[in-house]
């Protein structure tokens, strides 16, 4: 008796530590899961010039693309809605389409099906909470468009 009393006592603590232990939600991990955690939302756009230098375009943007919303779906689908001010009415406000990451998650290709385009972004930046991607300008080699994504 001596014995299986502090025996009892010891597996008692050990199975309280155990089950007081809760993980807090896992979090996203991958480029992917980043990617299609929540919807995204336009927030900022600059040029890079060749310097690295990046200069503010945001306020050039026209009002009805800056609420558009991008959704990256688990099955490689996209979908690009247009918010309160669809800029292309002669479209339909909904674009879908589909979208790949590659190069060990630094390219994001994303395909719309109507009208039918494809753009190839590189990959700045991918966490839970910025998407940043860039697009080399035409006819240089050092400097991009630079676009910025929020979580919506």
């Amino acid at each position: 008796m001596r014995f299986f009393l502090p025996l009892l006592s010891l597996t008692a603590l050990g199975v309280l530590s155990l089950t007081s232990c809760h993980k807090d939600e896992a979090k996203p991990q991958t480029a992917a899961q980043k990617l299609t955690a929540h919807p995204w939302r336009w927030s900022g756009y600059y040029d890079q010039e060749t310097d690295g230098h990046l200069v503010d375009q945001w306020m050039n943007i026209n009002p009805c693309a800056k609420d558009d919303i991008y959704t990256y779906g688990t099955d490689g689908s996209f979908q690009r809605a247009a918010g309160e001010q669809n800029c292309e009415p002669e479209y339909d406000a909904i674009r879908k389409g589909t979208w790949t990451l590659s190069q060990q998650d630094t390219i994001l290709t994303q395909t719309e099906t109507y009208p039918s385009y494809k753009t190839t972004f590189r990959v700045a930046e991918l966490t839970e909470t910025r998407l940043t991607l860039r697009i080399p300008k035409p006819q240089t080699n050092h400097e991009y468009w630079v676009y910025v994504y929020a979580p919506l």
